[in-house]
């Protein structure tokens, strides 16, 4: 098979070709230099024996190469807004088709129209919806030159925010600190999902216990060190009668509002005072856990009288002495011998680097924990940052904005 020499008329550089035995050849438009408008004409026909070969290479002229006309983008999470990077280097046609299962086909989609196409650049672009859904889209090159299209009205250049998983299969793992207040098997969580814009919110109460599920990249690690602190591994499950029937709707923002220990814990009584206020001392550091109006009781205190629930209104930690004042607000009476202790069962106090969401990478096996970064459940809990948090398909979802880099990495111990 003989091969072809063909030149450009505009670009001068030559290719050979593998000449067409079936037909006239026809060459079109230079396919010798990116973005050339010469057409190439026959120069030479070589023996049968003379292979094809790359055009050479020239100082300040770039080589032709092909490039994709077609890009399929998966939106597996429902969301009003899509950003496609889609790298086809021009402004592509789009068709649009979400998700609408069926109960004879769960597997439906249907085709429809975004509210809005923003072209952000040649290789990334925006849509708009009047509601949030999930789907594909499908990106086609209009032109094989960005050239042709240019020059052409940019917007404003939009950033939006990645998501990151967090649970798996509603698997949720956390790191709590919870050493002050003793090491309980269980812990019960509060999750306060707001609903979109109904006004109304949701409160789900959930168990961690401390062995950890085998759904759970962390399952073969029960205490990590985390910025040189201990901290113990939970794991609960998202997915409730709430969750699975509907109540709580995809995309409803969610927030830790309540940490509690299952469980009484038992404070040794160091001193008990009326004056300048109402309050007991006990050894360690407590002001962390004490929130106000904490029922708790005292017991062994030789005065019934003091067996009753009674009130906290604060705690405050002397780290000189290692001691917690805890004030009351009733009234201390009775005698106090070195039997006498507080018996508590209160919500804890969540404060930043107390309850860690530990995170992981699909598919969430042992071998997938992402030990550089974590998501503190602080960085959730006022409305400024209420929808970073999300409930979606069965799992929770962040916006990986709120990801807390750590280095030294998280450190298993066991």
């Amino acid at each position: 098979m003989a091969v072809v020499t063909y030149q450009c008329t505009v670009c001068k550089r030559q290719n050979n070709l593998v000449q067409f035995q079936e037909g006239l050849d026809w060459i079109g438009h230079c396919n010798i230099t990116l973005g050339c408008r010469g057409t190439l004409y026959q120069v030479e026909v070589h023996p049968d024996y003379v292979r094809a070969q790359l055009p050479a290479d020239v100082v300040g002229l770039q080589n032709w190469v092909q490039r994709k006309v077609l890009f399929n983008f998966t939106q597996s999470i429902a969301r009003t807004t899509w950003t496609i990077n889609h790298d086809l280097g021009t402004a592509p046609a789009v068709e649009v088709y979400i998700n609408a299962p069926t109960t004879s086909n769960p597997n439906n989609q249907v085709q429809i129209l975004p509210e809005d196409i923003n072209y952000i650049t040649d290789d990334t672009l925006t849509l708009t919806f009047t509601q949030a859904y999930s789907g594909i889209a499908q990106c086609i090159a209009r032109s094989s030159n960005p050239d042709i299209l240019n020059p052409r009205p940019q917007p404003p250049v939009v950033t939006t925010t990645p998501t990151i998983q967090l649970s798996n299969q509603g698997i949720l793992t956390i790191a709590t600190r919870i050493a002050t207040v003793g090491t309980p098997t269980n812990v019960t969580l509060t999750l306060q999902y707001a609903l979109g814009s109904n006004s109304n919110a949701t409160d789900i109460t959930y168990t961690a216990s401390s062995s950890p599920s085998d759904l759970s990249p962390w399952a073969d690690t029960s205490v990590v060190i985390i910025k040189g602190k201990t901290y113990t591994v939970r794991t609960f499950n998202i997915q409730s009668t709430a969750t699975v029937t509907g109540q709580v709707a995809n995309n409803s923002s969610a927030q830790l509002v309540g940490f509690n220990s299952a469980g009484a814990i038992t404070l040794p009584i160091i001193t008990a005072e009326l004056s300048p206020i109402n309050a007991f001392v006990v050894a360690g550091n407590y002001s962390l856990y004490f929130t106000n109006n904490s029922v708790f009781e005292t017991i062994n205190t030789g005065d019934n009288a003091n067996n009753v629930p009674w009130v906290a209104s604060g705690s405050v930690f002397n780290p000189e002495t290692n001691q917690t004042t805890i004030s009351v607000s009733n009234d201390v009476t009775g005698s106090w011998g070195s039997s006498a202790a507080i018996s508590d069962a209160g919500i804890r106090q969540i404060v930043p680097g107390e309850v860690l969401i530990l995170l992981g990478s699909k598919p969430f096996t042992i071998f997938d924990k992402i030990t550089t970064s974590y998501v503190d459940f602080t960085s959730v809990d006022n409305a400024a940052n209420q929808d970073d948090l999300f409930f979606n398909a069965g799992d929770l979802y962040a916006q990986a904005a709120i990801q807390q880099t750590i280095y030294p990495p998280i450190s298993p111990v066991s």
